[in-house]
């Protein structure tokens, strides 16, 4: 990695050799449909009749179990088949009850936790969906996979199955205006217990990119050297997006712990400090390209944030200023790093 220095930026180029020291991956969830298309015009009309007969109009369209898209031909509506159980508030948050959600929910945390914003796998830049990450974090990321695996078949599965005669029976007596479908009821829409919860599931597709062997001379040629060109903008890409990052994390506190234009104190929210957190304790299975002077800064900031937590920025003016100033210093840093940025956006929360 050579670095070419001028007075307003460092621009550095990445060793794209270093791409064959990874490998790529996809994470695929899967969940069963809970949604059926209405092939009866005839069941459709004796359910709106009923509806509006039960209700008199007085419903809210979130609840019903029948979607009537407006404006398209009643053919296309659809029909959930089953009724969610809708959530609590425990201590200010929200608690999920429907025990389908439970387990989606759960899957869409794990692959977030694993490809999301601040997962160990960052995007390829080279394909949506694809992630990229060292060959050395491949066994710590498939135990992850084969823990939420268990965890999933030993914690959620269970409540599904025991309630699943019980979810069909709802959605079968339940009034329509909660979400019964009534007339479009029908015990052939839904597998059996066992076949659902079989479609609940999370893996991981490993992969190694490259150009087939049994090309004609001419097409390999052709299609080595535009893979190495891809290769060569990915890499420069996830190298800067790293960056970028970090840059936005570390400006977003700096900038709300400085008083408003009121002189007073912004409102500091809790997120602030665990994104910074969050991106930290990821930074070193991320680095695949080695950037020392992004690590370094990665480093400062830890080193700041340590013994340091939102109740004390709140209450203490000097803790205030003092993280302030240090986020600022941090910040100035790490500008002089993103100043010259590739022409492409970054999307940093794709998923």
């Amino acid at each position: 990695m050579s670095e070419q220095s001028n007075s307003r930026a460092s621009v550095t180029t990445v060793n794209a050799e270093k791409f064959k020291k990874t490998v790529f991956v996809r994470i695929v969830v899967s969940r069963p449909g809970v949604t059926v298309k209405i092939k009866s015009m005839t069941k459709l009309d004796e359910y709106v009749s009923k509806l509006k007969e039960e209700s008199g109009g007085a419903f809210k369209s979130d609840s019903l179990g029948v979607v009537i898209p407006s404006g398209t031909n009643a053919v296309a509506a659809t029909k959930r088949i089953f009724i969610k159980v809708p959530p609590d508030k425990e201590n200010g948050r929200q608690v999920i009850r429907d025990p389908i959600d439970k387990a989606s929910k759960y899957l869409s945390e794990v692959k977030s936790r694993l490809t999301g914003r601040f997962g160990v796998a960052q995007p390829s830049r080279i394909m949506d969906g694809l992630y990229v990450l060292p060959e050395s974090q491949v066994g710590a990321f498939q135990d992850e996979i084969e823990a939420a695996k268990s965890k999933l078949t030993l914690d959620f599965i269970p409540e599904i199955e025991s309630e699943y005669d019980a979810m069909i029976e709802r959605a079968q007596t339940a009034k329509l205006a909660d979400g019964g479908l009534g007339p479009l009821f029908n015990r052939g829409d839904y597998p059996t217990a066992e076949e659902f919860c079989k479609a609940f599931g999370i893996d991981a597709l490993w992969l190694k990119l490259g150009v087939p062997d049994n090309l004609p001379a001419e097409l390999q040629a052709q299609f080595r050297a535009d893979f190495e060109r891809r290769t060569t903008e990915a890499t420069e890409e996830i190298f800067t997006a790293l960056r970028v990052q970090f840059a936005e994390l570390i400006e977003h506190a700096a900038e709300v712990l400085k008083p408003g234009d009121d002189g007073k104190a912004r409102k500091f929210n809790t997120s602030t400090l665990e994104n910074i957190k969050a991106f930290s304790a990821v930074f070193e299975q991320r680095n695949i390209f080695g950037d020392a002077e992004l690590q370094s800064l990665v480093e400062k900031a830890r080193a700041l944030m340590t013994g340091m937590d939102t109740d004390k920025i709140r209450k203490s003016q000097e803790v205030r200023e003092l993280a302030q100033r240090k986020f600022s210093e941090i910040k100035e840093q790490v500008d002089k790093m993103v100043s010259t940025v590739p022409s492409r956006k970054f999307n940093l929360d794709e998923d």
